[in-house]
C-alpha cells in the first residue's frame, strides 16, 4: 500500500497484513475441512453432500487465492507454514466433526462454521476486538 493510500485510509499497514493472514489461515482451514469432509462422507445422501462440500471447498480455495495475492500486492508474505494456520485463525478447524459422525452432524457443523466465519468477517470489518 502506498504512503498516500495509508494516510488517506488511516489503516496500519502491519495490522492490515496481519488481519489478511488471519483470514487466509481461516480460508485454508475451511477449505481443508470441506475437502476432507467430502472424502470421508458416508451414507445414503453421500453424493449430494460430497457435491455440496466440494462446492464450498472450491469457494474457500478461491478466497484463499485472492487473499494470498492481495497480501503479496501489499508487500507482505502470506503465511508460509500451514502449522501457523490454527494459531492465526479465529475460526478453528474441528477434526472431531469429521470422525465417524453421520452426515447430518457434519452438515450441522458446516452451518456452525459458516456462522463463525460470518461473525469473524463482521469483527474484521468493524475493527479488531
Amino acid at each position: 500500500m502506498g504512503q498516500m493510500a495509508q494516510k488517506i485510509s488511516k489503516i496500519d499497514h502491519d495490522e492490515l497484513l496481519k488481519a489478511l493472514n488471519e483470514a487466509l489461515s481461516e480460508e485454508w482451514l475451511a477449505y481443508y475441512q470441506y475437502w476432507v469432509g467430502a472424502l470421508v462422507a458416508k451414507g445414503p445422501m453421500r453424493t449430494s453432500i460430497v457435491a455440496e462440500f466440494m462446492e464450498h471447498a472450491n469457494e474457500e480455495y478461491d478466497h484463499a487465492n485472492k487473499l494470498g495475492k492481495r497480501i503479496i500486492e501489499l508487500g507482505g508474505t502470506p503465511v508460509l507454514d500451514p502449522k501457523q494456520w490454527e494459531n492465526l485463525a479465529r475460526c478453528k478447524y474441528d477434526a472431531r466433526a469429521l470422525r465417524h459422525r453421520p452426515l447430518s452432524a457434519n452438515l450441522r457443523n458446516d452451518i456452525r462454521q459458516r456462522l463463525r466465519n460470518i461473525q469473524s468477517f463482521g469483527q474484521n470489518s468493524q475493527g479488531r476486538n
